[in-house]
């Protein structure tokens, strides 16, 4: 669809978009969607400069400061950063979840500049935040908001929707969870949820004139709008029960893949309560460079030598793999 087409020549994009937003407020407990961000880092920058502009409207102009713990994904940072904003980052425990203790910390260190917490759920680690209605409670009760990252929302469809447990706005990776295909450098597409306060401060069209919104982040309204009827269908096809079932069906899988190879590899992040992962996990292989000078990316060559897809190399821990069936 062309960006500027007369809009009476696009009804039908129109009640496909229109139906694909009901349908992904629904899934994730926002409400209302931006199809403008072209992928899921231009969604992270489109939904920091909504925080920012809601702050600016409350006359907090001085609240620029993004707790990030070092779970999150790696290009959370960069965007914080693109956004104008100061980052902080927040630790880890063992098991790999948050440590509470010092995002406390640091929030009450930050608590008249706290912008926002940019967690990514479940982790990059693989693993569930058990925790995360306090973790979000927590930001709010200091004036800040908070952005999950969603590119691991195939880890939550059906299970659980981010505005229910105190997400304010997310993107969402359509060309990851929602079968638009991923990779080889095809178009992809990072629409953002977000709850009805940070509604007025989306993107807006780019010949738009209207001053709250953070303007526009790309120059198509709708983004690459052509590949949004693979998401409106892969939906359809699903249905509830559908989509739930995938999301199972992934966490399952990474279970069993972790249980499988746990006598050989060590799993280096696990609920401390249940003993299990999430979606993926991450193996740690750096022993092999002391005993047979292998490292990560041999591994990971030798099994594109036959013909498997190579896991993440050396990420988010280096001198791991991380898996994600």
């Amino acid at each position: 669809m062309h960006p500027f087409i007369p809009q009476d020549q696009a009804r039908g994009y129109e009640q496909l978009i229109g139906e694909l937003e009901t349908d992904l407020c629904e899934i994730t407990g926002y409400d209302k969607i931006s199809f403008q961000p072209n992928s899921g880092a231009q969604g992270e920058y489109a939904g920091l400069r909504a925080i920012q502009c809601y702050h600016q409207a409350q006359d907090a102009h001085h609240r620029n400061v993004c707790l990030i713990p070092v779970s999150a994904h790696g290009t959370n940072p960069a965007s914080a950063q693109m956004a104008g904003m100061s980052v902080e980052p927040v630790s880890v425990r063992k098991d790999g979840t948050i440590d509470f203790s010092d995002l406390e910390t640091k929030v009450k260190k930050n608590k008249e500049t706290l912008s926002c917490l940019m967690i990514t759920y479940p982790s990059t680690f693989g693993v569930f935040e058990e925790n995360i209605t306090d973790v979000c409670e927590l930001i709010h009760e200091h004036g800040g908001q908070v952005y999950l990252d969603g590119a691991n929302m195939n880890a939550q469809v059906g299970l659980c929707r981010p505005g229910d447990y105190g997400s304010d706005v997310s993107h969402l990776n359509l060309h990851k969870t929602f079968c638009i295909p991923h990779g080889g450098g095809g178009p992809g597409m990072g629409p953002i949820g977000v709850k009805s306060h940070l509604a007025p401060f989306l993107p807006v069209h780019p010949l738009s004139s209207i001053d709250s919104s953070i303007g526009a982040v790309s120059a198509a309204h709708y983004g690459s709008a052509s590949i949004l009827p693979i998401s409106w269908a892969y939906i359809r096809m699903m249905g509830g029960r559908g989509l739930r079932k995938a999301t199972q069906v992934a966490i399952l899988n990474a279970n069993y893949m972790s249980k499988r190879l746990e006598s050989h590899y060590k799993t280096l992040f696990r609920s401390s309560r249940s003993g299990l992962v999430a979606h993926e996990f991450v193996i740690d292989v750096r022993d092999f460079k002391k005993s047979a000078n292998i490292e990560a990316v041999d591994i990971a060559k030798r099994l594109m030598d036959y013909g498997f897809h190579a896991p993440t190399m050396s990420w988010p821990v280096p001198g791991t793999l991380m898996i994600e069936p």
